[in-house]
């Protein structure tokens, strides 16, 4: 999970805020308020996320010798990503135990297996490309993200929950 920086007095005074006002809401009006404020977000996480220039395979390798991968070119191609893939992956996130929270990063399908292109989409590889691996360098989209949307977020947020009071009263 990537943690975001917001200066201490900005986020005490939201905090605040947003704890006298959320009492008020049940956790379903709360996750509702918060995925509409999420769009901005996940409007720049989606379009700052790296774009490969082809289609990428991904190969299930038999294991030779305890472990050993077999040679490349071996495999089987069980998945293709398009281009693009990575940023249409990245969603709200249908978590039931947030109840008064929405998670925004890659959706992940389970078993993924074909051909991954239009509205299918499959980010199971999100935290190698943000964080990097032995193999890769790190290529962080999604801080940049946030650092550009937040102000948006928040005001959304803000936004909403006074449409939301407006209308309560």
């Amino acid at each position: 999970m990537v943690q975001f920086e917001i200066s201490k007095r900005d986020l005490e005074e939201f905090n605040k805020q947003i704890k006298d006002i959320s009492k008020k809401f049940d956790d379903k009006t709360l996750r509702k308020i918060f995925r509409k404020g999420s769009k901005p977000y996940i409007t720049a996480v989606r379009s700052s996320a790296p774009k490969a220039t082809k289609t990428v395979k991904r190969y299930n390798t038999a294991k030779v010798l305890k472990g050993a991968r077999a040679p490349k070119g071996s495999g089987n191609v069980i998945a293709e990503y398009t281009p693009g893939n990575l940023g249409r992956s990245m969603k709200v996130l249908p978590l039931r135990r947030a109840k008064r929270a929405v998670i925004v990063g890659p959706k992940k399908v389970r078993n993924s297996r074909g051909i991954f292109s239009g509205r299918r989409a499959d980010g199971y590889y999100a935290h190698m490309v943000e964080f990097g691996t032995t193999h890769s360098a790190s290529h962080p989209f999604v801080e940049p993200a946030w650092q550009a949307s937040k102000g948006a977020v928040l005001s959304n947020i803000i936004g909403e929950l006074r449409k939301e009071i407006d209308s309560a009263v």
